[in-house]
């Protein structure tokens, strides 16, 4: 390693691995080969320096990886051992911990499962993790518990347990570690209150500045950028971390004081009171387009019974920086399907925005993607979008809390230089007559009741799953006169759990998707391609907005050229490959979680998927969804080529770990079943070119798992027809599955295949996963009439 690397010392010099990040009264440390000494905030951490905290004390550790370790009262903890190497942000540490509490926050150690904690009965194995331990001496008795990511237990007396979030596990002294259970509320919350600061403690800080001369401080120190200031967050918050190589990261506890150091050799310390907390928001939106939908015309939204969400918010806590953009990020969905089969009508529309400062005026920003079917028999219709707050409309609220309480807002736009831009909205497509029409709206925004938990559980968390649906392709001449069709199923194109890859990232409330798909159906234009949503890039537009595990939405990525001050003229991320060519120009996507839709009114949301006949799987470590998209290509006769999707769905999981997948045993897994319809005249050989019929549907899904065997059976409806059919695990991967199912009965026959994975925890080896999620297809003959039957879509079932 170069001499940049923090090792073991060769020449006997003290090796620094990091600062004191708060420091609370009676804590004491003592260096190798030093005496005891009092430990001050912002002091180096010493390699092989250990920590004793008395009944009052309390420590925060910053390391150069970025990892934190919040050490609670009456706690012994040692450096055992810590090696980093910045320019491969890899390394190894590990921590002791004879006796207490402490909790720890990965940094790039930890991402590579290079971070241990030893105490005297076990060891703790972390990766990407946020995690609780402590240690009783008197019992000798060792608690973990995982918050985010995955932690191992390995009992010194052998055993070992694997643990994902939301999990926890005892050992004792001689004993092997317990199988996880779920993390009681209590468990968490004496953990949490062990490793945070209490009343009356400042982190170290003899003279805490008063908020107005926290302020002062603030707006002097933005020009300082070896200065990196850290945040609290909410008690089920992952501590966020900033870009440098030396940072300090507060505790999870509600508060206000933060603390900051520098990447120089001797670090400068401050101790400011940040203005603004982490908090979540919610506001109602007026219609203002014809329609009893926000953003929405009557023309686009027809008779569908649509259930739209409040606007919801957040906005991650810290400095008060008036030159920063993006403080509060907002989502706002809405969905409805209305009738079966031929009688179904359907609307979905996704809103991602912004609050952010130009000069000293706050003003929001963003924009929805919508999509509708107001017959089966009708393509599918598009709307899009800016949405802009009025200029000097935001109002703040008077308590000093810089929190927008109202606005005014319309189809208006801002261009890169924050300038307001007029625009119109359009909708296009389905009913719609000729090739489109534009549209204006105004309506008002007001602060409402915030719901419950909104907020409260924002991890830094990456999904993995699969997608299917239906695709219209549609080929235009230079006039725009449509001259050839396709309908084409697809489905993830990998079928392994590796095509559909979701983060969401607490630390900026953004969020990411990529959706590989391929076509199914032989012969189509189409032949595969990469939908992408969302952007984790900070120099680029987020158009997406992550509040929670629950409450999340994208729309379609884009690359912004950073020279035009034109409105929003970005150029589309996304692309697709097919027999055809040519350059994107325009692209409109949405996507967004079921959780999210349901979340702030969940008979409303049954009630508009009600048609469907799918009960949602009560999944935990499993999120299924919908997504629309229209992209249009040019192609070489001076036209277009357009790809169409309305409610395409997605699920995705946290994957089981497969050397943990039982070898013995059965487990049965219920849920639901649901996906897209097309059916026509055509033939199974090639794609049906005519509109058909076109419709969202569900059922009930059954899958039992006989793991001794490798095989499943498979029982559950769709589109009111019973299937039953076989499952296989795949011997390379006995994480993943596959199934062939077919059906008999009236009115038709109809056979298909399905490939699926478990996700979520084992809860210990030899224990079945808990949840699995797949995609599938079916082919079969139409209701009624001749032609051919195409569907395809997605599975969530738990046992």
């Amino acid at each position: 390693m170069g001499a940049s690397v923090c090792a073991l010392a060769s020449n006997g010099l003290a090796q620094n691995v990091g600062t004191t990040g708060a420091v609370n009264p009676l804590t004491q440390s003592t260096p190798p080969g030093g005496g005891t000494k009092q430990v001050t905030l912002g002091s180096q951490v010493i390699f092989k320096e250990r920590f004793v905290t008395s009944g009052a004390g309390s420590l925060q550790l910053v390391f150069l990886d970025k990892s934190t370790l919040n050490i609670g009262p009456n706690s012994d903890v040692v450096i055992n051992e810590y090696v980093y190497d910045p320019a491969k942000r890899d390394g190894k540490m590990s921590i002791g911990l004879a006796k207490g509490a402490l909790r720890f926050v990965g940094g790039q150690i930890s991402h590579n499962g290079n971070a241990e904690i030893k105490t005297p009965v076990a060891t703790i194995g972390l990766r990407g993790a946020v995690a609780t331990t402590s240690f009783n001496p008197q019992s000798q008795t060792q608690t973990t518990s995982s918050i985010v990511g995955s932690a191992t237990v390995t009992g010194l007396a052998g055993g070992t347990v694997t643990m994902v979030q939301g999990y926890t596990t005892t050992v004792g002294q001689g004993q092997s570690p317990s199988q996880p259970t779920r993390t009681p509320p209590q468990v968490l919350a004496t953990a949490t209150g062990q490793t945070t600061s209490q009343s009356g403690q400042t982190g170290g800080s003899a003279t805490p500045p008063s908020d107005t001369t926290a302020n002062t401080q603030l707006a002097g120190d933005r020009s300082q950028s070896n200065v990196v200031l850290s945040t609290t967050q909410s008690t089920n918050q992952v501590a966020q971390q900033t870009g440098s190589t030396n940072q300090s990261v507060t505790d999870t506890r509600q508060s206000t004081q933060v603390t900051s150091t520098t990447t120089a050799a001797a670090p400068l310390v401050q101790n400011i009171q940040a203005s603004l907390a982490p908090r979540a928001l919610a506001y109602s939106v007026s219609a203002g387009a014809g329609s009893s939908v926000p953003y929405l015309t009557a023309l686009f939204v027809g008779p569908t019974q649509v259930t739209t969400t409040p606007l919801l918010g957040y906005r991650v806590g810290g400095a008060d920086n008036l030159a920063s953009s993006e403080t509060i990020r907002t989502l706002q969905v809405g969905f409805g399907i209305t009738g079966r089969g031929a009688a179904q009508t359907s609307v979905f529309s996704v809103v991602t925005e912004a609050f952010f400062t130009a000069g000293q005026e706050t003003i929001y920003n963003g924009g929805i993607q919508a999509s509708s079917r107001q017959s089966a028999t009708q393509r599918a219709a598009f709307a899009v979008s800016a949405i802009s707050s009025v200029p000097g409309s935001v109002q703040l609220a008077s308590d000093g809390s810089r929190i927008p309480v109202s606005l005014t807002i319309d189809q208006n736009d801002y261009n890169r230089a924050n300038q307001p831009v007029a625009d119109v909205a359009s909708q296009f497509g389905g009913t719609i007559p000729g090739n489109g029409q534009n549209y204006t709206f105004t309506q008002s925004v007001a602060s409402t009741s915030v719901p419950a938990s909104l907020g409260a559980n924002r991890p830094n968390l990456s999904l993995a799953g699969y997608a299917g649906g239906i695709l219209e392709t549609g080929t235009f001449d230079a006039s725009g006169n449509r001259i050839a069709t396709q309908f084409v199923t697809v489905t993830g194109r990998n079928g392994d759990g590796s095509d559909v890859a979701l983060v969401l990232d607490g630390g900026t409330s953004r969020a990411s998707a990529d959706i590989q798909l391929a076509s199914r159906t032989a012969g189509s234009r189409l032949v595969n391609g990469t939908y992408q949503f969302g952007n984790l890039n900070t120099t680029q537009a987020a158009r997406s907005t992550y509040i929670d595990t629950n409450t999340f939405a994208l729309r379609d990525r884009t690359v912004r050229d950073p020279n035009t001050t034109a409105p929003q003229t970005d150029s589309p991320a996304p692309y697709i490959s097919s027999t055809g060519s040519g350059t994107y120009r325009n692209i409109q996507s949405g996507l967004t979680s079921w959780d999210t839709i349901t979340g702030t009114n969940p008979a409303a949301a049954q009630a508009v998927i009600a048609a469907t006949d799918i009960t949602p799987c009560q999944c935990e470590f499993t999120k299924w969804g919908f997504w629309s998209t229209r992209a249009v290509r040019d192609n070489a006769g001076g036209g277009n080529d357009q790809e169409r999707g309305h409610l395409l769905t997605w699920v995705a999981g946290q994957l089981s770990d497969r050397s943990l997948i039982p070898t013995t045993g059965s487990a049965t897994y219920n849920g639901h079943i649901i996906g897209n319809v097309q059916f026509g005249p055509g033939s199974t050989s090639a794609p049906v070119t005519n509109t058909g019929t076109n419709y969202v549907a569900g059922g009930t899904f059954n899958h039992t798992v006989n793991f001794g065997q490798g095989t499943g059976s498979l029982a559950f409806t769709f589109d009111q027809r019973n299937y039953a059919g076989t499952s296989t695990l795949n011997s390379a991967n006995r994480a993943n599955f596959n199934g062939s199912f077919a059906t008999s009965g009236s009115p038709v026959p109809a056979s298909g295949s399905l490939q699926g994975s478990f996700f979520g925890p084992n809860t210990g080896a030899g224990t079945a996963p808990l949840e699995q999620g797949g995609q599938f297809t079916i082919t079969g003959t139409p209701p009624s009439g001749p032609g051919v039957y195409n569907a395809a879509g997605i599975f969530a079932a738990r046992r």
